[in-house]
Protein backbone atom coordinates (compact mmCIF):
# COMPACT_ATOMS: atom_id res chain seq x y z
CA UNK A 1 0.00 0.00 0.00
CA UNK A 2 2.61 2.66 0.76
CA UNK A 3 5.67 0.92 -1.20
CA UNK A 4 6.40 4.43 -2.64
CA UNK A 5 7.45 5.72 0.95
CA UNK A 6 10.09 2.77 0.79
CA UNK A 7 12.12 4.45 -1.48
CA UNK A 8 13.82 8.23 -1.49
CA UNK A 9 12.55 9.61 -4.76
CA UNK A 10 9.31 8.32 -3.57
CA UNK A 11 9.54 10.65 -0.09
CA UNK A 12 11.10 13.47 -1.72
CA UNK A 13 7.64 13.57 -4.30
CA UNK A 14 5.55 13.24 -1.60
CA UNK A 15 7.19 15.60 0.42
CA UNK A 16 6.81 18.01 -2.87
CA UNK A 17 3.38 17.34 -2.59
CA UNK A 18 2.69 18.01 0.57
CA UNK A 19 4.69 21.24 0.62
CA UNK A 20 4.81 22.99 -2.48
CA UNK A 21 7.21 25.77 -1.20
CA UNK A 22 9.69 23.35 -1.23
CA UNK A 23 9.87 22.62 -4.47
CA UNK A 24 12.47 25.94 -5.51
CA UNK A 25 14.27 25.21 -3.10
CA UNK A 26 14.45 21.39 -4.13
CA UNK A 27 15.18 22.22 -7.19
CA UNK A 28 17.79 24.99 -6.78
CA UNK A 29 19.31 22.58 -4.46
CA UNK A 30 19.32 19.83 -6.71
CA UNK A 31 20.82 21.83 -9.48
CA UNK A 32 23.76 22.98 -7.67
CA UNK A 33 24.19 19.64 -6.13
CA UNK A 34 24.82 17.87 -9.61
CA UNK A 35 27.17 20.92 -11.00
CA UNK A 36 28.74 20.58 -7.78
CA UNK A 37 29.54 16.60 -8.37
CA UNK A 38 30.21 16.51 -11.76
CA UNK A 39 32.78 18.98 -10.74
CA UNK A 40 31.46 21.62 -13.36
CA UNK A 41 32.09 24.96 -11.67
CA UNK A 42 30.98 27.58 -15.03
CA UNK A 43 27.31 25.38 -14.16
CA UNK A 44 27.83 25.72 -10.63
CA UNK A 45 28.46 29.14 -10.93
CA UNK A 46 25.65 30.07 -13.41
CA UNK A 47 22.94 27.89 -10.88
CA UNK A 48 24.51 29.95 -7.95
CA UNK A 49 24.61 33.59 -9.42
CA UNK A 50 20.81 33.37 -10.87
CA UNK A 51 19.18 32.34 -8.51
CA UNK A 52 15.94 33.43 -7.96
CA UNK A 53 16.44 34.35 -4.30
CA UNK A 54 12.43 36.26 -3.92
CA UNK A 55 11.33 31.79 -3.94
CA UNK A 56 13.36 30.76 -1.23
CA UNK A 57 13.77 30.79 3.14
CA UNK A 58 15.74 33.73 4.18
CA UNK A 59 18.43 30.45 5.53
CA UNK A 60 18.97 29.15 2.14
CA UNK A 61 19.84 32.38 0.71
CA UNK A 62 22.20 32.81 3.31
CA UNK A 63 23.57 30.05 2.31
CA UNK A 64 23.91 30.78 -0.76
CA UNK A 65 24.73 34.36 -0.35
CA UNK A 66 28.27 32.02 1.24
CA UNK A 67 28.52 30.68 -1.25
CA UNK A 68 28.52 33.29 -3.33
CA UNK A 69 31.49 34.82 -1.20
CA UNK A 70 33.02 31.25 -1.65
CA UNK A 71 33.17 31.09 -5.19
CA UNK A 72 36.91 32.12 -6.31
CA UNK A 73 38.19 28.94 -3.19
CA UNK A 74 35.39 26.80 -5.07
CA UNK A 75 36.89 27.60 -8.33
CA UNK A 76 40.50 26.78 -7.24
CA UNK A 77 39.58 23.53 -5.07
CA UNK A 78 37.34 22.25 -8.02
CA UNK A 79 39.97 21.25 -10.14
CA UNK A 80 41.78 19.25 -6.54
CA UNK A 81 40.52 15.29 -6.75
CA UNK A 82 39.11 15.18 -3.39
CA UNK A 83 37.31 18.23 -2.81
CA UNK A 84 36.45 18.31 0.70
CA UNK A 85 33.17 16.63 1.44
CA UNK A 86 32.09 18.50 4.42
CA UNK A 87 30.97 21.53 1.34
CA UNK A 88 29.04 18.83 -0.63
CA UNK A 89 27.38 17.71 2.34
CA UNK A 90 26.51 21.29 3.59
CA UNK A 91 25.15 21.77 0.23
CA UNK A 92 23.16 18.65 0.40
CA UNK A 93 21.55 18.87 3.61
CA UNK A 94 19.28 21.52 4.78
Amino acid sequence: MFDWLTHSQGIVDYLLQEVPTLKPEYETVHQLREAFQERDFDEFKEGLLTVDSKQLSDGLNLFLQTFKKLLPYIQIHVSIQHFPMDLLKALTTR
